[in-house]
């Protein structure tokens, strides 16, 4: 039999979108080509088995880097292969390693099912330990598991041991740039740099950097990663100038989606901020905002980092006088982290803190008062009115106030003390 046209083109293409970086677009076309395969070959036939381990391999490979995946169909997906090779008789094969391993990557969504990860690990390294073309591969798999143990148990010496051998033994198997390689030496880096051996990981990075350049592969997202952890292990060390070189190159650079990507760009955002270098803050803290919601739109997989982004931009918006954007920013803030940590965190009440005192720059009391009456009406719909979250609500209020006393917008101002006083009063004992 042969494939179907319109499969023989989607596959490769989506199996080469999924190479350079392209964890979005990818899985559509896999999809695309699993379902004329379907209907060519059949649900049993061994290219369609082999099409579902590839496209949940590239669903669980983009949930690592922030991309929303239909985890339960990523799992279905690899389940089916797993139990079709295991009645096969083949579980032996370096196939079910990697389904066995790809898997493990679903599980890392799932709670309560570590016992069921750690014997599928142990299954794919048997797998690869019976083929010899393979076997330096499963070594590798089984040292970067231990190193990211020891990583979790603050022994970053020793992960970094193990890491470097590991990264030692997928070099010489699959060669310098196979993803599987490019994607273990950050967190090789980062274990030398928690065992203060910053020369060392970044020698490891520069390293990678510039096979890539070699290559001409600067715009695939791991170039990107690699920049990023350099820039994260630099401010580690103070370094905030040179950091923002490298964050400088993130930005005009094509992949800011990564999770370390994002990540350096607010931490960047976040050491000008508290160097009061509010126009640099500013730059890197909506670079980050942006990058993020190239993946989440919405923040809805990792809220509450993403209302730290918001909220990051929006005060740095609000010292550059940018009030009409630190306003919108600021609004989405409290939205995301609400739904994030609940209406009665503390945490919201300072996000509607730091709205309140952009609004008050304009002297925007009658938004002010309706801002603090929906979120008290919130907390109380909740049965949190006794909660920090209140409280915290009436000391940002308070602050408010505070600051405000010289404004002449009087007679807003004292319908805005009467909602604090009335609110205060009516906790009672509480």
């Amino acid at each position: 039999a042969t494939h179907p046209p319109r499969a023989s083109l989607r596959y490769p293409s989506g199996s080469a979108r999924f190479l350079v970086g392209d964890y979005q677009a990818s899985p559509d076309l896999i999809r695309d080509a699993l379902e004329s395969r379907r209907t060519r070959f059949g649900e049993d036939d061994p290219v369609v088995t082999h099409t579902k381990q590839v496209l949940g391999t590239v669903m669980v490979m983009g949930s690592r880097n922030w991309i929303d995946i239909d985890v339960d169909e990523a799992e279905s997906l690899l389940a089916d292969v797993l139990k079709r090779l295991e009645s096969e008789s083949r579980k032996d094969t370096t196939e079910y390693g990697f389904a066995a391993l790809a898997f493990c990557g679903v599980l890392n969504h799932r709670v309560n099912r570590e016992v069921e990860q750690a014997r599928l690990l142990q299954e794919a390294m048997k797998a690869f330990a019976a083929n010899p073309d393979t076997k330096q591969l499963g070594d590798a798999v089984w040292l970067s598991f231990n190193a990211r143990v020891k990583s979790r148990l603050r022994q970053p010496a020793e992960a970094a041991k193990l890491y470097s051998q590991a990264v030692d033994l997928l070099r010489e198997t699959l060669g310098d740039e196979h993803w599987a390689v490019m994607w273990i030496v950050p967190y090789y880096a980062e274990a030398l740099a928690d065992a203060k051996q910053f020369e060392s990981a970044e020698s490891i990075l520069k390293e990678f950097e510039s096979g890539l350049r070699e290559s001409e592969r600067t715009q695939h997202p791991y170039y990107a990663r690699l920049i990023a952890v350099r820039a994260l292990l630099l401010l580690r060390q103070g370094k905030t100038d040179q950091a923002s070189v490298l964050g400088d190159q993130l930005i005009a650079g094509s992949n800011r989606s990564g999770n370390r990507v994002v990540n350096a760009l607010w931490q960047l955002g976040q050491a000008h901020a508290d160097a009061e270098d509010f126009k640099q803050a500013f730059k890197y803290q909506i670079a980050a905002v942006e990058g993020y919601r190239e993946v989440d739109t919405n923040g809805d997989q990792h809220g509450q980092f993403f209302s730290y982004m918001l909220a990051g931009a929006g005060t740095a918006a609000r010292e550059l006088k940018k009030f009409e954007q630190s306003k919108q920013l600021l609004t989405e803030a409290v939205a995301v982290n609400s739904k994030a940590m609940g209406v009665e965190h503390e945490e919201v009440a300072k996000y509607v803190g730091g709205l309140a005192t952009t609004l008050a720059e304009t002297e925007n009391f009658a938004a002010i008062k309706q801002l603090f009456q929906k979120h008290i009406d919130q907390l109380r719909a909740s049965n949190a009115q006794a909660g920090g979250g209140m409280k915290q609500t009436l000391s940002e209020l308070e602050k408010v106030l505070s600051a405000s006393e010289s404004s002449s917008s009087s007679a807003e101002l004292a319908e805005l003390n009467q909602l604090y006083e009335d609110t205060k009063s009516s906790l009672g004992d509480y």
